[in-house]
Order: C-alpha cells, then sequence, then structure tokens
C-alpha cells in the first residue's frame, strides 16, 4: 500500500528546511568574509591584538592597515571585507582578481551591514562603509617602510571613498626602525 504524503507535508518540510538553511547561513555569516579575505588576498595579514583584528595588506613597501578596537570580529572582517573590495585604490592583478571575484559575497555583505543605507543606490557600499566606520571607529592607515623607517599616514574615509585627493594633506608620523644587525 502506498502512503500518499500531502502537499501541506511537503510545504513545511520545505518550509523547515529553509530555516535550517538560513540559521546555518547566520553561523557562517561571521566567518565568510574574513575566510574570503584570507584565501583570496595573498598579502593580506590579519592579526588578532587583543581580541581586536588588525588587517595590513602589504603588496610592496607601502601597506595598508584597518584598525579598530572594541569591535566584533564579524563587523570587523565585514569592514574589511567590504573596504578592499569596493572602496581601496589598488591596481595590482592580484588585486584586480580579488574584486572580480568578490561581487556576489559583496552582496550579501552589504545587505546584512546595511545601518540605514538604502540598497538599491550604487554608492551603497560607500554608505555602509562611511557608517560602520561612524558606529564603531574603524581607521584607514597606510604605512610606507622606506630607508630604515616606517611612516603612517591616517586617511580620512570620505577622501578614500569619493577617491579624492584630500583638501589638507593628513598628517604622517615616522619612526626609526631599530637595526636589525643588533
Amino acid at each position: 500500500m502506498k502512503k500518499l504524503i500531502s502537499v501541506s507535508t511537503i510545504a513545511l518540510a520545505i518550509i523547515c528546511l529553509g530555516q535550517v538553511a538560513v540559521f546555518a547561513g547566520d553561523k557562517d555569516a561571521s566567518t565568510e568574509s574574513l575566510s574570503f579575505l584570507k584565501s583570496n588576498l595573498p598579502k593580506l595579514k590579519v592579526e588578532n591584538r587583543h581580541g581586536n583584528l588588525l588587517f595590513k595588506y602589504c603588496p610592496d613597501n607601502t601597506c595598508e592597515l584597518i584598525k579598530a578596537e572594541n569591535v566584533p570580529i564579524s563587523v570587523s572582517a565585514d569592514f574589511a571585507f567590504l573596504y578592499f573590495s569596493f572602496i581601496s585604490s589598488w591596481t595590482n592583478s592580484a588585486f584586480q582578481k580579488f574584486q572580480s571575484s568578490s561581487k556576489y559575497l559583496g552582496k550579501q555583505i552589504l545587505a546584512r551591514n546595511l545601518y540605514g543605507c538604502k540598497p538599491e543606490l550604487p554608492e551603497t557600499a560607500g554608505c555602509v562603509v562611511r557608517s560602520m566606520t561612524e558606529k564603531f571607529g574603524f581607521k584607514i592607515v597606510s604605512s610606507t617602510y622606506d630607508e630604515g623607517e616606517v611612516c603612517d599616514t591616517e586617511y580620512s574615509l570620505e577622501d578614500l571613498i569619493n577617491h579624492k585627493s584630500p583638501k589638507n594633506p593628513p598628517e604622517t608620523k615616522c619612526l626609526k626602525l631599530k637595526n636589525e644587525s643588533n
């Protein structure tokens, strides 16, 4: 004797499976941006300093750093992902490959971090990065290593989002590196 399964039983099963998939996606959402960054940007270093993530992208003697304090790791990873996917102006081939492969995940990360930004606007990434900076205090720093010193320049996120040269040159702080032969 064949048992008949009602349409409502099938619909209920589909709904339940969909909810399981949503909850599994939420769990993975906190690590997907960090995993994608680590596996697709080979020159990116991620350091955990007392529970705060520091992102350093160093393709040559210049590094781009993203830092913040007391920010959940998942939020820091999403910010770094959005910054490197939509705002950063690096143009080397590895970075271009990263940007082209990050579009699908970028839409998902934008959607879960809207912070009042409208999703249909082309400026959504800039709005989200700006909002996350205001809420969590992210800082973008350029570090240059040259002739025995490291020089750090903190940039205005607004100038970076708009791809403009700063009206007022940002302050650069340099520090002599210790001689490693001693």
